[in-house]
């Protein structure tokens, strides 16, 4: 990348930051026109910046409305990635532009991510993705793991899909862990099941 057009977009990145909310809007606009070049400047700004939570959520809605393939590429492979502000921006952005793929990344961060707080938006980014879900969620429910069988049956009383009633009765009835019993029985109750 040329080192002027390099600079430049430091520079807006630098302004995500300002206290005038009218120049970070401003800057949030010119990235989003330079598209594609601006991507991994913004990337690694998630990496090394300390958090502002309203500055990451703002690079991931930059992300966002760039969505190229080449982004979507890219923020998949930074669900992985070692810095949990990046995957947590990555994840955000991948939600907002819809893609598919997002999918499985992000069952995987819900079910085996050590950072809790990670797990908790991946759990609303899938729990907003809803129905493309659920049948993954349903086969989490025979895990040999009780915490991933806790987290899908959650996941699916949020969804509350009518897919799950009958697997989540199974769980109730025959699951060997009382959390999971109750987890189940909650998203049973929030799908609209009587359980008593």
């Amino acid at each position: 990348m040329e080192t002027k057009i390099k600079e430049k977009i430091n520079e807006l990145i630098e302004n995500l930051e300002h206290s005038d909310k009218e120049a970070q809007d401003k800057s949030a606009k010119a990235l989003v026109e330079i598209g594609d070049p601006a991507v991994e400047l913004l990337i690694e700004y998630l990496r090394y910046r300390e958090e502002k939570s309203t500055v990451h959520i703002g690079v991931a809605n930059i992300l966002s409305k760039i969505g190229t393939k080449k982004v979507v590429d890219l923020l998949l492979e930074k669900l992985m990635d070692y810095n949990w502000r990046v995957r947590t921006a990555a994840a955000m952005a991948i939600k907002e532009i819809g893609d598919s793929r997002v999918i499985d990344p992000l069952l995987q961060i819900l079910f085996k991510d050590e950072r809790r707080d990670n797990r908790e938006y991946a759990e609303v980014a899938l729990g907003e993705i809803g129905e493309p879900v659920v049948e993954q969620l349903i086969r989490a429910l025979k895990d040999e793991e009780p915490d991933i069988r806790v987290r899908a049956a959650r996941l699916l009383g949020k969804i509350k899909d009518f897919r799950a009633i009958k697997p989540l009765t199974e769980v109730l009835s025959k699951d060997g862990n009382f959390d999971v019993k109750m987890v189940a029985k909650r998203a049973l109750e929030k799908i609209g099941v009587k359980t008593e």
